[in-house]
């Protein structure tokens, strides 16, 4: 089948700043051809609709590989999550779909798989069973077997799906899921994420929704997070054009920024260079908030499971609506010795379902 749908005019925003273009998705979106535990609401045409009206450009759908049983149940044909292993193509609603999946072994953490360029081609399913049998490390290995692009899902806050870190061979790491908004799960996660750059490896940062009801409105409740609540957006040059394919490579690449429908944060052009030693940055937030340029130190001994932030603040503003700002001059490390990113976060953070986040990936990464 053709796993990936170009339908009408995608959500994009163009931004002068770096002379190309940003587009929003949310790459972790279940469906109700594909998951039995979405109350039967959200259905492609549904996610597509839902989408639009969200202000995203594109959605990844994310089903658990549940022809093989991701749920462990006595009677199958009553399990959750029950259905095909891709759901079917989309109509049209002026959103690209995009057919992904969620291997789903139990008790090792669950791997979103993006699909190639073309979609998914090939004939079978996604192994996730029996039980314990299949590790984290199988699960990236399947996907990049198929093409996938794969990320490590939610790896921290939910017991029963902690991820496996005997593997590190992710190409992606959900630091921020929509369950809670932004949560101690989420600021683990940010943590591992950093270990991991800290570390030499290439492991992009992604927020998503994990939404299996689109009738959610936003601000959601607890575990039941509204659609694009957080969001990935990835920036294009301005000649290219808005493809799955174009966008893959954006993800691929890392420039991207995290963040719910009403935060924003980014650097300009020029300090998306290493050589620039002063930042101008811009963003939105809904209220009082902090804006912080953080520094990793490079070729760190550090354990990912630990959760221990790396992170150094830079330098830091109080900001509330919408702000452009230039830093002092940050001396550069001509070896390259740190990387930096961009966190909005409110002035104090002390419990779950605070909004108010936004994060960007590293900021020496181009534009895809």
């Amino acid at each position: 089948m053709v796993a990936v749908a170009m339908i009408g005019t995608l959500g994009c925003t163009s931004n002068l700043e770096f002379g190309g273009t940003w587009i929003s998705g949310d790459v972790h979106v279940h469906s109700s051809t594909g998951s039995n535990d979405t109350d039967g609401i959200s259905f492609e045409p549904d996610i597509a609709a839902a989408a639009a009206g969200a202000g995203l450009g594109f959605v990844v759908l994310t089903d658990h590989s549940n022809a093989t049983g991701s749920m462990h149940c006595e009677d199958v044909e009553d399990c959750p999550n029950l259905g095909p292993e891709f759901p079917a193509e989309p109509s049209d609603d002026g959103v690209m779909l995009v057919v992904g999946n969620e291997i789903s072994p139990l008790n090792a953490g669950h791997v979103g798989c993006l699909p190639p360029d073309g979609g998914f081609t090939f004939d079978g399913a996604f192994i996730d069973r029996p039980d314990g049998d299949v590790t984290a490390h199988d699960a990236v290995q399947q996907c990049r077997d198929a093409g996938g692009w794969s990320v490590a899902n939610h790896p921290f806050g939910v017991a029963w799906l902690d991820w496996d870190w005997t593997t590190t061979a992710y190409d992606a790491m959900e630091v921020w899921n929509g369950g809670w908004r932004w949560d101690g799960g989420d600021v683990d996660a940010l943590a591992a994420w950093e270990c991991n750059v800290a570390q030499g490896l290439h492991v992009v940062p992604v927020a998503a929704s994990d939404n299996h009801r689109v009738g959610i409105v936003p601000p959601g409740e607890a575990l039941d997070p509204p659609l694009g609540q957080p969001r990935t957006s990835v920036a294009l040059h301005e000649d290219v054009a808005p493809t799955w394919p174009a966008i893959r490579r954006a993800l691929q690449t890392g420039r991207v920024v995290l963040h719910e429908a009403d935060t924003w944060v980014e650097a300009s052009e020029g300090s998306w260079a290493p050589k620039w030693e002063r930042w101008t940055i811009v963003g939105e937030s809904p209220g009082p908030a902090v804006v912080e340029l953080r520094s990793i130190p490079r070729a760190q001994d550090c354990d990912p499971a630990a959760a221990e932030p790396l992170s150094e603040v830079l330098w830091s503003a109080d900001v509330d609506g919408s702000f452009t700002l230039d830093t002092e001059r940050i001396d550069h490390e001509p070896d390259g010795s740190r990387l930096r990113y961009l966190a909005l976060v409110p002035p104090t953070w002390s419990e779950p379902g605070e909004g108010g986040v936004a994060l960007t990936g590293l900021l020496e990464t181009p534009p895809g």
